[in-house]
């Protein structure tokens, strides 16, 4: 038997080993927890506050160190832990079928936003990565690719061993592609980009929203626009936008309470509208200008050629986002704008 069919049977059994004798709870909270590449205790204290506080059976903080102290975890360090690479991947799976990928990319988005402004292993530089890394590849997977492009690329001889560490990391997390994208079962796979608002840093958004030096997608996907009255449906991504939008110019505070009211209302017989996040407006763009004179298909109204998203900017060593990023569609680029500025509104739905 190979080798790696051998590994992947050692690790279906010590899955199932820890599922008969662990707690339903504390078998999600491990399948959270593997989608770093290591954890310590405040990462993890981090994802059980923010996933499993709300559930019907709410974890505590004891169940954090029995998550630590069980078979599926091994001690690598000073507060320091790993869960086996074809373990993850198992766990991983359970996640996206217990929770559909929205939650796996909530949780790429929280550890992203703890790197950010925590950065616990700035002195662990390929860890560091690692970490940034694995959860680029669920926020923006064409980022990411980028950045391993980026890496072969560099000549300087001192980074040589990271750049050969970067090709391998990749070479790993693509033996998890099967995240990056949902079949939609029509033999056709749906394009799904991150709908988890984030902060996102003047120094990091290019490499995040996966922008060229001018600021537009390195990528652009081919839609599949239905038009059903006052919404148009993509049948490549499967959200459903408005047609048409605010009608006016409003602030953030403003753009919320609008999100607000058409759920209130139900427009269009929902009430789970949300402002899109930049991933989700960049989906929108066509590469060349269209007939209307904006980056967008004619199809939409062109009143709304500005648009709030729902992705927050912050600099380093500020304490809040008094800033949130924008698209512009008369331009097809990215940019940010402060909160008491006033841009349009179109708001979006998960649809599919």
């Amino acid at each position: 038997m190979p080798e790696t069919s051998l590994a992947q049977k050692n690790a279906r059994r010590r899955v199932e080993m820890f599922k008969r004798e662990y707690e339903r709870g504390l078998v999600l909270l491990a399948c959270h927890a593997a989608l770093p590449v290591v954890l310590n205790t405040e990462l993890l204290h981090l994802i059980r506050i923010n996933f499993f506080l709300d559930a019907s059976q709410p974890l505590s903080y004891l169940d954090e160190s029995d998550l630590l102290l069980s078979p599926i975890c091994q001690e690598i360090g000073t507060d320091l832990y790993e869960i086996e690479s074809e373990v993850r991947t198992l766990l991983l799976q359970e996640l996206v079928s217990e929770y559909t990928h929205e939650r796996v990319r909530a949780v790429a988005g929280l550890l992203w936003q703890y790197l950010d402004q925590r950065s616990p292993w700035e002195d662990h530089i390929r860890l560091k990565r690692a970490q940034q890394l694995t959860a680029l590849n669920f926020l923006n997977p064409e980022a990411a690719r980028q950045w391993i492009a980026q890496a072969e690329e560099r000549s300087d001889a001192s980074q040589e061993g990271l750049k050969d560490w970067f090709v391998a990391m990749y070479q790993e997390l693509q033996r998890t592609g099967f995240l990056e994208a949902k079949d939609t079962g029509a033999g056709k796979e749906l394009i799904r980009p991150r709908s988890e608002p984030l902060t996102v840093s003047e120094v990091e958004f290019r490499e995040v929203f996966g922008l060229d030096e001018n600021q537009r997608p390195l990528e652009y996907i081919h839609n599949e626009f239905e038009e059903r009255g006052e919404v148009i449906v993509d049948h490549a991504t499967g959200l459903m936008w408005q047609q048409s939008g605010s009608d006016n110019w409003l602030l953030y505070e403003g753009a919320q309470k609008y999100v607000a009211d058409l759920n209130r209302r139900k427009f269009a017989g929902y009430n789970d509208w949300r402002l899109p996040t930049i991933p989700e407006l960049m989906s929108l763009l066509e590469p060349q200008e269209q007939s209307n004179g904006l980056y967008i298909k004619p199809i939409f109204d062109k009143k709304q050629w500005w648009c709030w998203s729902a992705d927050r900017r912050q600099k380093k060593g500020e304490g809040s986002a008094q800033s949130a990023w924008h698209l512009s569609f008369t331009s097809g680029n990215v940019d940010w704008i402060i909160l008491s500025l006033d841009y349009y509104v179109r708001c979006v739905r998960s649809g599919q």
